[in-house]
């Protein structure tokens, strides 16, 4: 009598597994319904991908993640997750943001942390679009630092949002909360200085606030030219126009500098040559 169940019921769960491809086919999504994962190949491909990302061969990542989602048929939630973050690293921000939403389209096969790294990654990119995409990098962000609450970063980056939109009260709440975890966060010192001083035109009290969180972000990393930039544009719609030109003038120093280490770290080594013996 057990055997018979048994048997019943394998020829249940096959006939189900049945109607759920004709079903998948009937709706035009005739794709592979894996029950154990990507194909071998495809997950060959994608942990390739994933080293070649952690080791920041970036376009290999792309042409190798790439291969995973055409072998998978697109069903491949976590490499358009990596191939986004690859896209990102190249700064090709068109293509991010498809690949992120490709991602949490199929986001019930992502894990939670997952889920909140497309999220963070999508609205990353929206950022870099201007004030247009200002809002849909809030909702992304948001998002992300809901699920990661305890990610300083995702925090920060749905603060430098808020300033784009020109909320600086909801921007300071959550670097607020991005510094109670790191405390060396120098990008949050500088973003809330911002926010500040977007409150300062109509409290002019936070512009002393504002100049503290800058030189706390300076102090923190004296080498980002944007700092001393963020702090100038401050300073400047507060009208004090001689710190703000000193500020901008240490923006200026700071960035040739940068070039500077730059053009150093691409130039060929001066090695000597061995002589032959």
């Amino acid at each position: 009598m057990m055997s018979k169940r048994i048997a019943w019921l394998g020829t249940v769960i096959q006939a189900a597994l049945v109607i759920a491809v004709l079903a998948r086919a009937a709706d035009g999504q005739a794709q592979p319904l894996y029950l154990e994962g990507p194909p071998p190949e495809a997950e060959q491909a994608f942990t390739e991908g994933q080293k070649a990302l952690d080791e920041g061969r970036f376009d290999e990542a792309v042409g190798l993640l790439s291969k995973a989602i055409r072998l998978a048929e697109e069903e491949y939630p976590q490499a358009h997750l990596r191939l986004g973050q690859a896209y990102l690293e190249l700064d090709d921000f068109q293509r991010a943001v498809p690949a992120f939403q490709a991602a949490l389209q199929q986001k019930e096969e992502l894990a939670d942390d997952q889920q909140a790294e497309a999220y963070n990654g999508l609205g990353e990119a929206y950022l870099e679009f201007g004030a247009e995409a200002a809002a849909a990098a809030v909702q992304s962000l948001a998002q992300a630092a809901q699920i990661g609450y305890q990610n300083p970063k995702y925090l920060l980056n749905l603060g430098v949002a808020y300033v784009r939109v020109r909320d600086p009260e909801r921007a300071i709440k959550v670097l607020d909360k991005a510094i109670g975890l790191d405390e060396r966060l120098a990008k949050a010192y500088a973003t809330r200085g911002q926010a500040r001083g977007l409150l300062a035109q109509v409290r002019p009290e936070e512009l002393d606030l504002a100049l503290a969180d800058f030189d706390r972000a300076i102090q923190l990393d004296s080498t980002d030219k944007t700092f001393h930039y963020d702090l100038g544009m401050v300073l400047l719609q507060s009208e004090r126009l001689e710190p703000a030109i000193q500020a901008f003038t240490q923006a200026i120093v700071k960035d040739q500098e940068q070039a500077a280490r730059r053009k150093q770290t691409a130039a060929p080594s001066q090695t000597p040559p061995v002589p032959a013996p």
